[in-house]
């Protein structure tokens, strides 16, 4: 690397800024720009490769002029190595900062880009470059879901080929903010399954989604419409339940999703009383346990 320079901020703003790829970098400290005290900016030819934040900072503070070391010119990925050992957030960079750092690569050499991809994500990836061009071909509300935490790569991957229209409306502010990570993945993922299924058109999709996001119990609602024989037999096994063991302290377990051929049950006593009643109400289970067994 060659020796600092000082290059005045009119001359760096008239650059070549294609290296500004990062949204989640630091913001510069005005006080330590006013003083200079700052990691100096990295140039080569007529590119600024790194230092966005302080170059952005600097004229509001009446700074004309900013410390800089060029480095030679060389090839993006060299210069892209220099600029992600500068930003020195390995591990952390957006989905949206990795597309823009793979835009800036020669395409169809993927396998050569080993070291960086280990700068970017802090291990070798070799699924990196085809997760990166699945992200790029997401919709704008997607990328920006992916991007803000509100739903994971993965799911949004999963569930990209719903119609851009229901995209829009599941990321709208306040539709999905009352569910938790967890029950926000399922909720999608279900929804697309649901649409996948019955082949939904873009305007079906939205009435049936409109629909469930009014019931009182929309996650319920949908995973009885993506299960619904499995739902069905979930409210046979809690009627039958309710009609026959109402407060009885008997614990009676279905076999996993209904499938299966036999049932569960505990419970737990406290005398030669207790145990009495607990064997009545067993054989109240026997006598109507024709009802059980039809469930499955």
């Amino acid at each position: 690397m060659q020796q600092g320079n000082i290059l005045s901020t009119d001359v760096l703003q008239a650059m070549d800024h294609r290296y500004d790829v990062f949204n989640g970098s630091k913001k510069a400290d005005p006080d330590l720009v006013k003083q200079g005290l700052y990691t100096p900016l990295c140039v080569t030819g007529k590119k600024v490769v790194w230092g966005y934040p302080i170059l952005e900072t600097a004229p509001g503070l009446g700074v004309a002029e900013l410390q800089c070391v060029a480095i030679p010119d060389s090839t993006a990925e060299d210069e892209l190595k220099w600029a992600l050992k500068l930003e020195n957030r390995t591990g952390k960079y957006s989905f949206k900062e990795k597309e823009k750092i793979v835009s800036l690569l020669s395409p169809g050499i993927d396998s050569s880009y080993h070291g960086l991809v280990r700068m970017i994500e802090g291990r070798d990836d070799p699924g990196f470059f085809d997760r990166i061009n699945r992200y790029s071909h997401f919709s704008m509300t997607l990328k920006k879901a992916v991007n803000q935490g509100i739903v994971d790569y993965k799911t949004a991957s999963e569930t990209s080929d719903l119609p851009e229209a229901c995209i829009n409306r599941l990321f709208t502010p306040g539709c999905l903010e009352s569910f938790s990570f967890s029950n926000r993945r399922i909720f999608l993922v279900q929804y697309y399954e649901v649409v996948r299924r019955d082949k939904l058109d873009c305007e079906k999709a939205l009435d049936v989604l409109e629909d469930i996001l009014k019931s009182e119990s929309p996650l319920e609602n949908l995973s009885g419409m993506r299960f619904p024989l499995l739902t069905a037999s979930r409210r046979q096994f809690d009627t039958f339940k309710e009609k026959y063991l109402p407060s009885a302290g008997i614990r009676l377990t279905p076999p996993d999703y209904f499938e299966g051929d036999h049932f569960s049950v505990s419970f737990s006593f406290y005398s030669k009383k207790s145990l009495a009643r607990k064997i009545s109400k067993l054989k109240n289970i026997e006598e109507h346990s024709d009802e059980l067994f039809d469930i499955l």
